[in-house]
């Protein structure tokens, strides 16, 4: 049985000449042209052999003129050389400035008071002081206290709409960037406040002399001022009474004021009267507010009458809630308002910062200082604190009677 070969894929392809039917005509032809020759026909054979000659002349002609511009071309080009690496693209380089380190790290904290000072030359004014905030609690301001700024405090923003804790004032945004960037070490939410700009240098202010006698304040204190008339009454071992309007007030070492009536009324007087039991932490001149309604008041006694006649002043109240709006500076001396006392500074950076705590009353007392909510004083909570804070130099504060909503 035959075996059936398979196809050698090595075998050479085949070409015109190995054609049979190619080599017969070829053959033929020599064959034909032999004859022609020996047959003594020079014509027809020298005409084939032209003929011949022309297609093989025309044939070469034709594959030179096809493959010469390839050539050329081949030689002109450069060589190429195979490269299977990708190409990578570096990315360019951008330009590294200097790390200048930030100047609070050689800082010694905490300090009694952080931020910048303001500068002694008037020329260097109008200047920007940019605050620092770090978002409230409470544990975050006695961190910040304890370990850096002493004097930061719990400040409401409006922006913000939420207490904050103001850490310090520089001047410029650079020093504030640096300085939020140096306590974002420690604390998570900090943020550069709005600028407060200084328009021009502040005049040194000077120590005001001691307080008078005298329980009239200042005019810009409060604008009724006049409303009050002059009353005076022997205070020492034998007891004085005197009467304004529906008040009833006695003295001996005890003042007592009696009002049995629907009208308010509000007392003012000076140093020499002290409150129990925190006569010494609220000397200086003080506002009792009387209400209406059969009260009877022992609270305040003389420390230093020794039996002498004692002047103050009284008012009667035409409103039936009463309320005043005063205006307090930071550089003013302690003052009692009702039953509020109240404590100014001036803040280092600039603003006024009062301390606020009860010492006594029957009466709740509101505070409004045109922003956020009025901070609430009720009569039973003896030594409630608080605190008012703005970046001027004087607060106006109005005071309700009762509660404000």
């Amino acid at each position: 049985m035959e075996e059936n070969r398979r196809p050698d894929n090595n075998l050479p392809e085949p070409t015109p000449t190995s054609n049979p039917s190619f080599q017969k005509l070829i053959q033929d032809y020599i064959k034909y042209l032999n004859n022609q020759r020996s047959s003594g026909n020079w014509f027809p054979y020298l005409i084939s052999i032209a003929i011949f000659l022309i297609l093989i002349y025309g044939l070469a002609n034709g594959v030179l003129s096809l493959v010469r511009p390839w050539m050329i071309a081949e030689q002109n080009s450069p060589p190429v050389t195979p490269n299977n690496t990708p190409t990578i693209t570096s990315p360019t380089p951008e330009p590294t400035t200097p790390t200048t380190p930030n100047p609070f790290q050689s800082v010694t904290f905490p300090k009694d008071v952080c931020g910048d000072q303001l500068p002694d030359d008037a020329t260097a004014y109008p200047v920007s002081l940019y605050p620092i905030f770090v978002k409230y609690t409470e544990a975050d301001l006695a961190k910040v206290k304890s370990d850096f700024c002493r004097d930061a405090l719990k400040k409401f923003r409006d922006k913000n709409n939420r207490d904050e804790i103001q850490v310090g004032s520089f001047l410029g945004t650079e020093r504030a960037s640096q300085f939020q960037e140096f306590i974002s070490q420690t604390f998570a939410d900090v943020e550069v406040g709005e600028a407060t700009i200084i328009a021009s240098k502040r005049e040194t202010p000077t120590k005001k002399p001691s307080p008078s006698p005298s329980p009239i304040a200042e005019k810009t204190f409060r604008s009724d001022q006049n409303n009050f008339k002059d009353l005076e009454i022997g205070c020492g071992s034998s007891s004085e009474t005197i009467n304004f309007g529906n008040l009833e007030i006695t003295c001996d070492r005890e003042l007592h004021i009696k009002n049995y009536s629907s009208d308010w009324y509000e007392l003012q007087m000076n140093s020499s009267f002290a409150t129990e039991p925190l006569g010494i932490s609220t000397q200086g001149t003080k506002y009792l507010l009387i209400p209406p309604g059969g009260s009877e008041r022992k609270s305040l006694y003389s420390i230093a009458l020794n039996g002498n006649t004692y002047q103050f002043k009284a008012r009667k109240i035409s409103q039936s809630i009463p309320s005043v709006t005063i205006t307090v500076n930071c550089n003013d001396q302690p003052i009692l308002f009702w039953n509020i006392a109240m404590k100014p500074r001036c803040k280092s950076e600039g603003g006024t910062f009062i301390d606020l705590y009860t010492v006594f009353g029957n009466t709740t007392v509101s505070l409004d200082i045109g922003s956020g909510t009025p901070l609430v004083y009720e009569p039973s909570l003896i030594g409630q604190e608080g605190w008012i804070s703005s970046e001027n130099s004087k607060i106006r504060i109005t005071f309700y009677a009762g509660r404000k909503q």
